[in-house]
Protein backbone atom coordinates (compact mmCIF):
# COMPACT_ATOMS: atom_id res chain seq x y z
CA UNK A 1 0.00 0.00 0.00
CA UNK A 2 1.58 3.31 -0.98
CA UNK A 3 1.97 5.93 1.14
CA UNK A 4 -1.15 8.24 0.49
CA UNK A 5 -3.05 5.33 1.01
CA UNK A 6 -2.28 4.37 4.45
CA UNK A 7 -1.97 7.67 5.70
CA UNK A 8 -5.74 8.22 3.93
CA UNK A 9 -6.86 4.86 5.53
CA UNK A 10 -5.15 6.10 9.39
CA UNK A 11 -7.34 9.83 9.24
CA UNK A 12 -10.70 8.56 7.36
CA UNK A 13 -10.94 5.32 10.02
CA UNK A 14 -10.16 7.66 12.67
CA UNK A 15 -12.87 9.72 14.58
CA UNK A 16 -11.75 13.02 14.66
CA UNK A 17 -8.82 12.43 12.38
CA UNK A 18 -8.50 15.69 10.11
CA UNK A 19 -4.68 15.28 8.65
CA UNK A 20 -1.52 13.11 8.19
CA UNK A 21 1.54 13.51 6.66
CA UNK A 22 4.91 10.82 6.53
CA UNK A 23 7.91 13.27 7.35
CA UNK A 24 11.51 12.90 7.49
CA UNK A 25 13.35 13.86 10.42
CA UNK A 26 15.06 16.26 8.07
CA UNK A 27 12.11 18.43 7.64
CA UNK A 28 11.03 17.02 4.33
CA UNK A 29 7.58 15.46 3.48
CA UNK A 30 7.41 12.51 1.54
CA UNK A 31 3.35 12.31 1.66
CA UNK A 32 0.07 13.67 2.99
CA UNK A 33 -3.07 13.67 3.39
CA UNK A 34 -5.31 16.55 4.89
CA UNK A 35 -8.91 16.40 4.84
CA UNK A 36 -10.75 18.56 2.71
CA UNK A 37 -11.69 21.51 5.72
CA UNK A 38 -8.38 21.44 7.11
CA UNK A 39 -7.19 24.70 7.47
CA UNK A 40 -3.95 24.35 7.90
CA UNK A 41 -0.62 23.33 5.93
CA UNK A 42 0.01 19.77 7.40
CA UNK A 43 3.32 19.46 5.91
CA UNK A 44 4.38 22.97 8.17
CA UNK A 45 2.81 21.48 11.26
CA UNK A 46 5.48 18.43 10.50
CA UNK A 47 8.16 20.44 9.65
CA UNK A 48 7.85 22.30 13.05
CA UNK A 49 7.54 19.36 15.15
CA UNK A 50 10.43 17.67 13.26
CA UNK A 51 13.15 19.72 15.31
CA UNK A 52 10.92 19.14 18.08
CA UNK A 53 11.37 15.60 17.81
CA UNK A 54 14.75 15.66 17.41
CA UNK A 55 15.22 17.64 20.49
CA UNK A 56 13.37 14.91 22.55
CA UNK A 57 15.07 12.52 21.00
CA UNK A 58 18.36 13.81 22.21
CA UNK A 59 16.68 14.61 25.35
CA UNK A 60 15.84 10.99 26.14
CA UNK A 61 19.10 9.27 24.92
CA UNK A 62 20.92 12.08 27.52
CA UNK A 63 18.69 10.97 30.67
CA UNK A 64 19.33 7.08 29.33
CA UNK A 65 15.05 6.86 29.00
CA UNK A 66 14.98 4.78 26.31
CA UNK A 67 14.41 5.79 22.27
CA UNK A 68 11.14 8.16 21.89
CA UNK A 69 8.20 6.26 19.76
CA UNK A 70 5.80 8.78 20.47
CA UNK A 71 4.91 12.24 21.44
CA UNK A 72 1.32 13.68 22.01
CA UNK A 73 0.59 17.59 21.78
CA UNK A 74 -2.70 18.64 22.99
CA UNK A 75 -3.80 22.00 22.06
CA UNK A 76 -6.92 24.07 22.20
CA UNK A 77 -7.60 23.63 18.69
CA UNK A 78 -6.36 19.74 18.18
CA UNK A 79 -4.26 16.93 19.27
CA UNK A 80 -1.34 16.19 17.13
CA UNK A 81 0.26 12.37 17.14
CA UNK A 82 3.64 12.60 16.37
CA UNK A 83 4.74 8.76 15.87
CA UNK A 84 8.38 7.53 14.84
CA UNK A 85 8.28 5.29 12.34
CA UNK A 86 11.98 4.47 11.90
CA UNK A 87 14.88 6.90 13.31
CA UNK A 88 14.42 9.17 10.11
CA UNK A 89 10.82 9.57 9.60
CA UNK A 90 7.90 9.64 11.57
CA UNK A 91 3.92 10.32 10.99
CA UNK A 92 2.62 13.62 12.21
CA UNK A 93 -1.15 12.91 13.05
CA UNK A 94 -3.39 15.90 13.69
CA UNK A 95 -7.06 15.32 15.60
CA UNK A 96 -9.74 17.09 16.38
CA UNK A 97 -9.71 18.09 20.26
CA UNK A 98 -13.10 16.30 21.28
CA UNK A 99 -11.48 13.05 19.61
CA UNK A 100 -10.06 10.18 21.78
CA UNK A 101 -6.35 10.12 21.66
CA UNK A 102 -6.55 6.87 22.64
CA UNK A 103 -7.70 5.17 19.21
CA UNK A 104 -5.29 8.13 17.41
CA UNK A 105 -2.69 6.65 19.17
CA UNK A 106 -3.19 3.23 18.43
CA UNK A 107 -4.33 3.66 14.46
CA UNK A 108 -0.73 5.66 14.01
CA UNK A 109 1.02 3.06 15.68
CA UNK A 110 -0.48 0.65 13.07
CA UNK A 111 0.26 2.94 10.15
CA UNK A 112 3.90 3.28 11.26
CA UNK A 113 4.31 -0.53 10.98
CA UNK A 114 2.76 -0.45 7.18
CA UNK A 115 4.70 2.23 6.25
CA UNK A 116 7.83 0.95 7.46
CA UNK A 117 7.11 -2.35 5.97
CA UNK A 118 6.99 -0.21 2.30
CA UNK A 119 10.38 1.48 3.19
Amino acid sequence: MPFYGILKELVDSTTGGVAATLMGTDGLAVQSYPTENYPCDIESIGVECGGAVEELKKASEALKLGSVEEVVVATSTSSLVLRLVVPEYYIAFVIDPGAGAGQARYRARIAARKVKSEL
